[in-house]
This record gives C-alpha cells, sequence and structure tokens, in this order.
C-alpha cells in the first residue's frame, strides 16, 4: 500500500522480542475505498463523525499472504491513524494477544482465535485501556461492526471507544 510516511520502528508488544515495522501517519480516507489485490473493492471505515471519542480498527486477511493478516485503525472520521500491513497471524491469537500503536494514548490490544471466521460472534477481543468489547457478541456501535468475505479475503471492521 503506497504512503507518503516513512516506516518507523515500534515495539509492538512482539512475543518473540523482535520489533515489527508500523506506518503510523493521518492521511485522510473518507468515502474512500482500497483496491484489493484482486480488483475487488473494500471500504474500510465507516464515519462516525457524530461520535468523536470513536475509532474502527479493521482487519484484512488473504490466503496468499503467508499467515500475515493487515490491522488499520480509522479515527472517527474515516483518517487512517495507523496501519500495519505485515502483523504475523499467530500474534493475534498469542495467549496475552497483541498490542497495536497508533496515535491514541494507548495500545490497542486484539486477541483474534485462530479459528475465528466471518459469522463466529465468539473469538475476537478488544482491549483498550481498562475498557474490554467482544465487538460480534455485544457491539459497541452495531452498524459500524462487521465482519464477512471479499472473494478469497477475511475481514472484518469493529468500533471501539478510545476515551
Amino acid at each position: 500500500m503506497p504512503t507518503n510516511s516513512t516506516p518507523i520502528a515500534v515495539n509492538n508488544a512482539n512475543p518473540t522480542g523482535g520489533t515489527l515495522h508500523a506506518v503510523v501517519h493521518p492521511r485522510q480516507v473518507g468515502d474512500e475505498f482500497k483496491v484489493l489485490d484482486d480488483g475487488q473493492y473494500f471500504i474500510p471505515c465507516s464515519s462516525m463523525r457524530a461520535q468523536p471519542k470513536m475509532c474502527t480498527v479493521t482487519y484484512l486477511d488473504h490466503p496468499s499472504w503467508n499467515s500475515k493478516v493487515q490491522l488499520f485503525i480509522y479515527d472517527n472520521k474515516c483518517n487512517l491513524i495507523c496501519e500495519n500491513t505485515q502483523v504475523p497471524r499467530d500474534y493475534l491469537a498469542a495467549q496475552w494477544g497483541w498490542g497495536m500503536s497508533s496515535h491514541l494514548p494507548m495500545y490497542l490490544v486484539l486477541d483474534i482465535a485462530r479459528d475465528w471466521q466471518p459469522g463466529h460472534n465468539d473469538g475476537v477481543k478488544l482491549n483498550y485501556g481498562n475498557n474490554h468489547f467482544k465487538p460480534f457478541v455485544k457491539p459497541v456501535v452495531k452498524d459500524k461492526t462487521t465482519s464477512d468475505y471479499i472473494g478469497k479475503y477475511t475481514y472484518f471492521k469493529a468500533a471501539f471507544p478510545w476515551k
């Protein structure tokens, strides 16, 4: 994914102790869409302009990515505030989940069961500060929390409060 930002090294609670690279920058996305590798279109965020303390985390997976996934965090206006396009899938299923840094004050910790698939209500947990969410069991914002397939891609979008 082309960006105008330079990747910066951040320690994302990597259980192996190594450093992963994330691109952390603001970029206006608005109502734009992503064109996926196979030509499919994907809208990674839905605006929540009336809810300034809300964000969206988006997960994108494809079988050809060698067990790596892409994660994105958007603010309530769908400005991209963090992307990490090389997250090992096993890190998300680790005992304590995986922490994703961004321009938010704290890490968003994602815990995604290895066998999670769209349509399964359990298996995805989000932790931000002292707030713990199971977005498909009890969505914070129901119409902004979705999961599905687009061709061979698996995705979810889940709203979460950052304050």
